[in-house]
């Protein structure tokens, strides 16, 4: 045998483990779950519906959706952007948001919209699904919503929406609020739009595994606001004192081991 072979095989393995982007099977991006995401309108013949004091529904599900993403990535998850650059038409538009979707494989799909009504009545917040799992997403998203003071409008079967009809995972259309409704937009923000709508699919993803380990100190500004937010504490960005003091006593009534670290355990409490 070529005793240059073994020293071969150890030089492609060092390789092939220290390329940018590989890790481990236990926190590999292969390995983590895949969360679709596309911002509803937003491209050429796909224009969304104008509000009060001209605000856009364009507008605003680019602000939810990026955030979104944002918070989505710094928890762990692959993220596919389903929104496409540029279209030819409005069914060209939504085909290229599935085609992309389906062919990621992604656990799940959310587009996110904000509605408005006819005679400017409406208000209030509602999920569609398509199916089972689907509809589990949707009452799980709607729930943190409402939270935020919208009115329920409920979880909607819809299954003839394109994006819901041809996409082959859960899939699920946030109509976050009315943009024509000036109550709605009064209460209507991005940031706490986007850790509701994480927070709803995180709560029955639960990939708590894949999560950032957190402490006093981190630099993950993305996952720490969304820390901050399953807190319910001033999030910054910032894993100062307040955070580690939260994080603490959420430790101490949940029956966790009391160090301040926001490990597997700790995000497992905070997600259920």
């Amino acid at each position: 045998m070529n005793k240059r072979l073994p020293l071969l095989f150890v030089l492609v393995f060092v390789f092939v483990f220290s390329m940018p982007g590989f890790t481990s099977a236990a926190g590999s991006k292969a390995s983590a779950l895949t969360v679709a995401v596309d911002i509803g309108h937003n491209s050429a013949y796909d224009g969304g519906k104008v509000g009060v004091n001209g605000l856009t529904e364009d507008q605003c599900t680019k602000k939810v959706g990026t955030l979104v993403k944002a918070k989505l990535k710094a928890m762990g998850y692959n993220v596919v952007d389903c929104t496409p650059a540029n279209a030819t038409s409005l069914r060209n538009s939504l085909k290229q948001r599935t085609d992309k979707a389906n062919a990621s494989k992604a656990d799940c799909f959310v587009s996110i919209h904000l509605n408005a009504s006819p005679n400017g009545n409406g208000f209030g917040t509602e999920v569609y699904y398509t199916n089972d799992e689907g509809k589990k997403l949707a009452a799980s998203v709607q729930s943190q919503i409402t939270a935020l003071g919208f009115a329920d409008r409920g979880i909607k079967y819809k299954n003839t929406y394109y994006v819901l009809k041809n996409t082959k995972m859960p899939s699920i259309l946030v109509e976050c609020a009315f943009v024509d409704s000036a109550s709605d937009m009064k209460k209507f923000n991005p940031e706490k739009m986007a850790n509701a709508i994480c927070r709803g699919l995180d709560s029955q993803l639960k990939p708590a595994a894949g999560k950032p380990v957190l402490k006093k100190g981190s630099k993950n500004y993305d996952a720490v606001k969304y820390l901050q937010s399953l807190l319910k504490i001033n999030s910054d960005g910032i894993f100062g004192n307040g955070t580690d003091k939260a994080v603490r006593n959420l430790q101490k009534k949940q029956g966790l081991s009391v160090d301040g670290v926001v490990g597997q355990q700790t995000w497992t409490k905070l997600i259920k």
